[in-house]
């Protein structure tokens, strides 16, 4: 399984930041794999993410 996190921010005509959100997403490499869970350092529990097949290949995503 590979993981990959990136944040995606938008930002005013002054630089300043106006919108800012975070999304995990990767591949699944095993196809026994039937759930994907994760959090972040500050969550206290994990939340299911979403699986997307997508032609032979299962992803993953959560944001």
């Amino acid at each position: 399984m590979t993981g990959y996190h990136e944040a995606f921010r938008e930002y005013d005509q002054k630089g300043s930041i106006l919108h800012e959100s975070y999304i995990v997403f990767g591949e699944i490499n095993n196809s026994e794999i039937v759930t994907i869970e994760t959090k972040t350092v500050d969550e206290k529990s994990f939340e299911e993410a979403e699986m997307i097949i997508n032609e032979e290949t299962l992803l993953y995503q959560y944001s």
